[in-house]
């Protein structure tokens, strides 16, 4: 394989999207996948890739109709997905942290963004439930972003909607000097309107899937419920940050609040848990509601989406109420 991490990526993702077709599969077609999993790539491109494929015999030509995975890539694929895809979602995450530029006293910059997909059809009923829901902290900002081709791959048919992420916050962290360890996504349960203890956690490190969509994909939250009883499940992660950063992280935190993202469900004690979390020694653990949860709510209420959390940059000028 090459040595270069952002090549290698791209090839297991190729390697995936024709293993998962079963058959032979055209450069069209896989930049259209590609594009799906938040990769902004060309026709032209692919090409590029499947050429260097064929020569590494990971591919094998099939006339002028397409390519399918050789033995050698299915055995490399084999080999190495897992272990590649561990490595990528940390890294994503940490390169998309540091790019983050988001300025909380101008409130401008750019910030974090999960993507999601609905169905045109449905997009007047999302508007309708977003702008019916009342303000909490579980859910950070209601104001969203409508992509377009420029952003990313557009499937027919759907429309492209993106969220600020959490791990927005990490990145004004940064930007600040502070350092942060993402630890930890998990389903908060929520009593009486008040955080209380997570029911599942998932770390970031040494996992071949982004939490939320497990979580997601598992259907373990219940924002509705929330919303309307006070009683249910929701998303959140965990970070870490040096004891010493305590006072300066609450200053931002409300420097936050006053620029229209909140979404801090609490901050331990030093080397105390936290929603019965243990926090690490001489550290503070920091909860933040999932952006993802206004979109979690939209799929309990039976409209159908795709989504594909802490996926690009986007200015934060670009997201509004609807």
């Amino acid at each position: 394989m090459p040595s270069d991490i952002s090549t290698e990526r791209k090839i297991m993702e190729i390697l995936q999207i024709m293993r998962e077709s079963g058959g032979v599969i055209g450069s069209r077609t896989i930049a259209d996948k590609l594009n799906e999993r938040g990769y902004s790539i060309s026709e032209r491109g692919v090409r590029y890739y499947l050429n260097l494929m064929d020569k590494l015999e990971l591919t094998k030509k099939v006339g002028q109709v397409g390519r399918i995975i050789s033995e050698k890539g299915m055995k490399e694929l084999e080999e190495g997905f897992v272990g590649y895809r561990v490595g990528f979602i940390l890294s994503k995450i940490e390169e998309l942290i540091y790019n983050t530029t988001f300025d909380i006293i101008n409130e401008k910059g750019d910030v974090i963004a999960n993507i999601s997909y609905i169905d045109k059809d449905r997009f007047e009923e999302f508007v309708e439930l977003i702008n019916s829901i009342p303000e909490y902290e579980f859910i950070p900002t209601r104001k969203v972003a409508i992509l377009d081709e420029d952003d990313v791959f557009i499937p027919e048919g759907k429309v492209g909607i993106a969220t600020v992420c959490s791990m927005t916050f990490d990145g004004v962290l940064v930007k600040k000097g502070i350092p942060v360890n993402v630890m930890y996504g998990g389903v908060l349960r929520i009593v009486n309107r008040r955080p209380a203890v997570f029911e599942e956690l998932m770390g970031y490190r040494g996992v071949s899937m982004d939490p939320m969509e497990v979580f997601l994909a598992r259907k373990l939250t219940s924002v509705s419920s929330v919303i309307q009883h006070g009683e249910g499940c929701v998303l959140a992660n965990i970070r870490e940050v040096p004891c010493t950063a305590h006072e300066e992280v609450v200053k931002i935190i409300e420097s936050m609040r006053k620029a229209g993202i909140s979404g801090v469900a609490g901050i331990s004690e030093c080397g105390e848990p936290i929603f019965g979390v243990s926090t690490s020694q001489a550290r503070v653990s920091i909860v933040v509601y999932a952006g993802l949860n206004i979109m979690a709510l939209v799929e309990e209420t039976g409209i159908d989406i795709q989504v594909f959390p802490v996926s690009i940059i986007l200015n934060i000028s670009r997201f509004r109420e609807l």
